[in-house]
This record gives structure tokens, sequence and C-alpha cells, in this order.
């Protein structure tokens, strides 16, 4: 390829002599003999000043004609776009991307239509640059007309829109609390695991079959029908001595790492770099999958969790957030903010609102006694005008209202189609699930993380969280040994580093993380 050509052509069309040209670059006029013989190129310091002075592209001066630059031979130049996976593609998303945007309240409904049909493309590149186009449509869409939510996403315009939250102090770390807390979340999961991406009523059908309705102890290999599509190598028979891995317990023990290599006061880049570091990627999924891809491409938090995250109000931010309650007791604020520094890689607006709602119940449950108080004195850490608000003050009140648990649950199901992705794995539809699950447990162990696995949606993620904010509450002596004894005090992990590991462990390691935030703020305070 003679690039000679490309800046003798330019320099002709500016209607310049060498010198002219020359002088103008701030070279000699030897320099651009030599780089229209093409002898050599110029470095980058002075393509710069070409392509600034001149409005050329840099492809247009190495490779001649800008708008048909030869592709390279030896490599394909594009990707695959058909073999990458659907949380790498975005082309493959547009229908979720739709319905996000519409559900923040932009104005898209003008594009719905052309948004299906190049949904219905072939996967590849025509259909990748198109949804681009479209990514940037719905990126610069208005607010339509009529939309009744307040939803920031910038921790100052958060709690200014919140109501009134409280600073205290974190109080003395309670171990047989923490412990519940573990446990709970731990048997939660694992509950709730071999049913994960079951719908509702085939989890009744086996769960009824086996004579495990209610439920009263985990799903068995046996329990398992042909004419149900449960996987059973997640049943508690195919446990062997230590509870399995999975993300819901990961993000636990990755965020009890996260502490421990950066302390109480890490940033949303220590959680990146964290997560490159002590997961492989393909450990995540969804909008985390996303937010990491991003950061791999140079992009920082928050556009980590805007560009091109179709998933950006779903459920995996609100999983991660229970270690930062463990390690803040009776200090929600503390805790909602350490979950909002870590959500905000991922995710957005009532996704940030159900990591900081959770972390903020199991701070308030280290010190509360009722969980009607807890699930209350949350929601003063996420905006009063939010769709998150809105769904949790509502199940609140129906059940101070009397309104019983299968209505209560059967309203969630009418608001949310369980057959649809995106109403399946988002934070709304499954924090309500997670809330009705601990008011109409009754302080019951077995009856609240039940009530989480029958219920369909994202099973284990709301048992574990339901179980975490239980065991806070109540503590170790309030789940029945046999819900915790098959684990032989065990948790696997996909955690460099970790791999199976003692539980108690884990939980000494937060005991000492709660002292530590503890003693920060008496040496804070002592300053003043």
């Amino acid at each position: 390829m003679d690039t000679g050509i490309n800046f003798k052509t330019l320099r002709k069309k500016l209607r310049l002599s060498q010198e002219e040209f020359a002088f103008a670059v701030g070279v000699s006029k030897q320099a651009v003999q030599k780089w229209e013989n093409g002898v050599c190129l110029p470095d980058a310091d002075h393509l710069a000043v070409i392509k600034a002075k001149y409005n050329v592209s840099i492809d247009g001066l190495l490779f001649g004609n800008e708008n048909e630059v030869k592709e390279i031979r030896v490599l394909p130049a594009h990707p695959d776009y058909s073999a990458r996976s659907i949380w790498d593609e975005y082309s493959k998303n547009l229908l979720i991307e739709y319905k996000q945007s519409y559900d923040e309240g932009k104005d898209v409904e003008r594009y719905k239509v052309l948004t299906e049909e190049i949904d219905g493309m072939a996967d590849g590149r025509e259909k990748h640059d198109m949804a681009d186009c479209i990514y940037r449509l719905f990126l610069s869409a208005n607010e339509r007309a009529g939309y009744a939510y307040v939803e920031p996403d910038t921790y100052g315009e958060i709690l200014a829109c919140c109501e009134a939250p409280q600073k205290t102090n974190t109080a003395k770390a309670s171990r047989r609390k923490i412990a519940g807390a573990w446990w709970g979340r731990i048997a939660g999961c694992m509950l709730g695991k071999p049913v994960e991406g079951v719908r509702r009523d085939n989890i009744v059908k086996m769960l009824a079959s086996c004579g495990n309705l209610p439920i009263h102890r985990y799903i068995k290999k046996s329990d398992v029908r042909e004419d149900v599509p449960i996987s059973d190598c997640y049943c508690i028979d195919a446990v062997a001595g230590a509870a399995l891995a999975d993300d819901d317990t990961n993000y636990t023990v990755l965020a009890q790492r996260i502490i421990d290599m950066y302390g109480k006061d890490f940033t949303s880049e220590n959680v990146m770099a964290a997560w490159c570091d002590l997961q492989p990627r393909s450990a995540y999924c969804t909008a985390e999958r996303v937010a990491i891809n991003n950061w791999y491409n140079g992009y920082v938090p928050p556009v980590t969790a805007v560009r091109k995250n179709a998933y950006r109000e779903w459920i995996g931010a609100q999983i991660r957030a229970d270690y930062y309650g463990y390690i803040y007791p009776g200090n929600p604020l503390a805790a909602a903010s350490a979950a909002y520094r870590d959500a905000r890689i991922s995710h957005v607006k009532n996704g940030i609102y159900g990591s900081m709602y959770f972390a903020a119940a199991i701070a308030l449950a280290a010190v509360e006694t009722d969980i009607v108080t807890v699930l209350e004195k949350a929601l003063r850490y996420v905006p009063r005008e939010s769709r998150f608000y809105e769904n949790i003050a509502g199940v609140l009140a129906d059940y101070k209202k009397g309104v019983g648990a299968d209505a209560s649950f059967e309203k969630t199901f009418a608001l949310f189609d369980e057959t649809d992705v995106h109403g399946w794995t988002h934070t709304l539809s499954n924090a309500r699930l997670t809330v009705a699950a601990l008011l109409y447990g009754d302080g019951n162990f077995v009856k609240t993380v039940g009530y989480c696995a029958a219920a369909g949606f994202d099973t284990d993620c709301n048992g574990a969280t339901a179980g975490s904010v239980f065991g806070m509450l109540h503590g170790i002596e309030s789940i029945p040994t046999q819900w915790y004894a098959p684990f032989c005090g065990k948790l696997c992990t996909d955690i460099r580093g970790c791999g199976v590991t003692d539980v108690e462990k884990l939980i000494d390691k937060t005991v000492q993380h709660v002292d530590l935030c503890a003693e920060n703020e008496n040496t804070a305070r002592s300053r003043l």
C-alpha cells in the first residue's frame, strides 16, 4: 500500500507547495518529500496535527478513501456477531432495551416497530450496526409527558429524594446474628437453586406431587418429575459435604474480600478491580457481564452501568448487597452507601435502590426485633417517588390492611410476567416477592424461604436475600439445624484463592469487619 499518494493527494487538494505544507505542519520540506515518496510515515504527533488542522481522518491518510478502508486480509475485520452470547452482544437484547427504556419513562414508543424489525434480523454485522443506531436513539430520548416517577442515579440526589435517612452508629457485632445471616443466605439459596428458571405452576406441581407443599425440606432428586424441567444436579442429595457454589453466595464472599483489600471506604473502581482479579469473566452474566466488558474496554463507573446495558434494572446489584448490611449493624445509612458504590458499576435507578434497600434492611435487622419495622424503616433509604418505593410500600400497606399471603403474591404475579425474562429477572418483581415472604413467613425460617422457592421468578436469589434478612433479625438459633447441617460447615465458591471455604471463618472475618467499621467511626468522631 503506497501511503505516500495519500499525503500528496491531500497537499494538492489544499493547493499547497511542499514548502508551504511543511511549514504548516511544522516539519522540513525533506520530511514531506519522504512522506510523499512512501519512505516513511509522520510520527503520531504530526499525524494529529494534520488531522486537526485539515479535518481529515487518520484512516484516510493511511489507507486512502476513508469511506472504503481496506480490510485486513490476514484476520477477519469484524467479530462473528452471531457467535457472541446475548450478554456480550447488545443487538440480541433490543426488545429488553425497549421495555427497559419505556420503564424508565423515555419517549420511545415511536421506535417500537423499528426495534422489533431490527430484532428480527439475522445476527450479524448489519444488525449490530443498526442496533448501535437504536442505542443512540434510546440514549437521547426525552422523558415522556406525564411520567410519574423521580429516579436519580447519583448518591447525593438519591438521598435528597429519600425520607430523611438517619445517620447512626455501627453497633457492636453479634456473632449469633451474623451466623444467622450467613447460614440463612446459604440455605435460602440452596433451597431455591433447583427450581431457578422454572415456571411457578411447574414448581407447585412438583412440590405437591412429592408432599413438599408447603415446603418443609430441601428438594431431592427423587422429587423431580419427568414433566417438570428441573435439573437434579442442584438437589440436596447432590451435595457432597459443602454448599454448592452460586453467584448469590459468591458475591457475598467477594464483598468480604473487597473490604479486606480496600477497607470500608472502597470505591466503585475498587470493586471493578476485584471483579477482574478474583473471578473469571465467565462468572458474570447479564448486567455484571456488560459492566465488566465495558470496564475492559476502558469505560469507568457509572458509564459501565449504562453503555449498551439492557439489564441495568435487573436483580444483580440486589443480590450483591448483603455483606454491606452485615458489617454495619444498626447503621443503615452506611450500609446503603456501601451498597450504592457497589451497585452503580452495573445498575441504575431501581437496580441501585434494591441494593441500597436490602443492605439497609439487614443493618436494621441487626438491632430491631420486628420485621415490619425493619422493612418500613429501610424504605427511608430509597427515593419516595420511585417505582421501588411504590412497589414495596404497596406490599407493606396490603399486609397491614390484612390482605392475605396468596392475594399479595397474586398481585405481584399480575404486575410482572414470569414468562418474560425482563419481568422474571427485574429488581421490582423479585423485591416484592422477597418482602412478601418475610412478612407472611410469620417469623418462621422454613415458611419464609419456602415462600420464595414456591413463588417462582428468581427463586435462589430471593431465598438467599430473605434468608439473610431473617437470619440477621432472629439469629442462628432460629434456623433449624437440618437447613445447614448437610453442608458440614463448608461453602464452595468460584472466588480465586477461596475454593471450598469454612463458613465459620467467614463469620469470624465478618465480626472483625464490624469491629473495624465501628472503630473507624469512633476514631473519626474523636477527631471532631
